[in-house]
């Protein structure tokens, strides 16, 4: 075989090879993967053609690899898609109108009771369980109780939205943090437990901007009791930083690349998962 003929078919065999291993290993959006789709089928169509001399096996086996081919390249550019392109439906309850808070809310007293005229203690039986010194509970602390927890000097306002994704509708908690100290604010999300964590945080890198103007619709403000004047939520600049907790693992490899993401978009991005729930218990031990 001359160097002509074996260049005819180690071409096109280095071509498939490679575009195979691109399909397994490299992140791509699905026009490129659906380019690569086509090409490798070409490639191996080409080399069927080339291969086999007897035409009625060159047929049957053409007809079976375009067949599982198409089937495997659709199933595949769809998952894709899907994935880049997911639909997000925010549910917004209807929130009565905010009062204007300045410093720490007031409280209005409760009504005193009535006075009783109290009786003399009677003997009991009963047994009071009295717990040793030092004794604290081991359940550990709820993650989404922790997000909720979180930053208690600062007014939080959270909406319930549900994010469409092609595994089903996930139910996420979105929060905006206001700092009206630091005249600055942020955000922050629980993702509960999903198969798919790493496609919702891959979905809100792009979305922070939309939620955030989203927010901006329920004006407060807020300050110390003792400031002259008090600060209005429409005067807080975005600081970029938000804040993901998540119930699902996401890998050390999962975890660079979605901060790569959010900086590419100019945020700053924090993930706290159940290594930062046992530090918060271990924390409270102490």
């Amino acid at each position: 075989m001359s160097w002509h003929q074996r260049k005819e078919i180690i071409v096109p065999a280095l071509v498939s090879v490679v575009i195979a291993i691109l399909l397994v290993v490299l992140p791509m959006n699905w026009i490129v993967m659906l380019s690569c789709w086509v090409v490798l089928a070409i490639c191996i169509v080409y080399l069927i053609i080339i291969l086999l001399d007897h035409k009625l096996l060159r047929i049957l086996i053409l007809i079976v690899s375009i067949i599982l081919i198409s089937i495997e390249g659709f199933y595949r550019v769809q998952d894709q898609w899907f994935k880049d392109h997911p639909q997000k439906q925010i549910m917004v309850p209807p929130m009565p109108q905010l009062p204007t808070v300045s410093g720490t809310p007031a409280v209005e007293p409760a009504e005193k009771p009535p006075k009783v005229k109290s009786q003399p203690k009677q003997p009991t039986t009963e047994k009071q369980e009295i717990l040793p010194v030092g004794k604290e509970s081991t359940e550990l602390p709820n993650l989404e109780k922790i997000f909720k927890d979180d930053f208690p000097n600062v007014m939080k306002h959270s909406l319930g939205a549900e994010v469409n994704t092609p595994f089903g509708i996930v139910k996420i908690i979105e929060q905006e943090y206001m700092d009206f100290n630091s005249k600055s604010k942020f955000l922050g999300f629980y993702i509960p437990f999903c198969s798919h964590p790493y496609d919702i945080c891959e979905f809100l890198a792009g979305e922070c901007e939309n939620i955030m103007k989203s927010m901006e619709q329920v004006k407060v403000t807020g300050g110390m009791v003792t400031d002259s004047a008090q600060t209005s939520s429409d005067n807080l600049i975005f600081s970029g930083r938000v804040y993901i907790y998540y119930e699902d693992d996401l890998s050390l490899q999962q975890l660079a690349d979605l901060e790569r993401l959010y900086k590419s978009k100019g945020l700053s991005v924090i993930f706290r998962g159940h290594a930062y729930m046992a530090l918060k218990w271990f924390g409270n031990k102490k």
